[in-house]
């Protein structure tokens, strides 16, 4: 799908990471592509922003779990007196 600058700069903030990645492959497989640089730039600036968005919300999503599964190992320790020993009993 070919758009004007004008176009691509008011559909582009809606699209999905999916979207834009399609219409990057489009523009650098089309016969503008070669005309059309500053599209491509700005295709790719986009998707790579929603890259690393996407990106980054799974490392913190994989953070958030890790400290989970420790919060509630340490919660299963802390509940049984026999795995809970700071010190050896006499």
């Amino acid at each position: 799908m070919t758009m004007n600058w004008r176009d691509l700069n008011k559909k582009l903030p809606s699209l999905s990471e999916a979207e834009v990645q399609h219409l990057l492959l489009d523009e650098l497989n089309s016969l503008h592509g070669m005309h059309r640089g500053t599209v491509v730039v700005r295709l790719h600036q986009r998707f790579t922003a929603l890259r690393a968005t996407r990106e980054r919300d799974e490392l913190l999503a994989a953070l958030r779990d890790a400290q989970d599964l420790r919060r509630q190992r340490d919660e299963f320790i802390a509940a049984m007196p026999e795995l809970n020993r700071t010190k050896p009993s006499p």
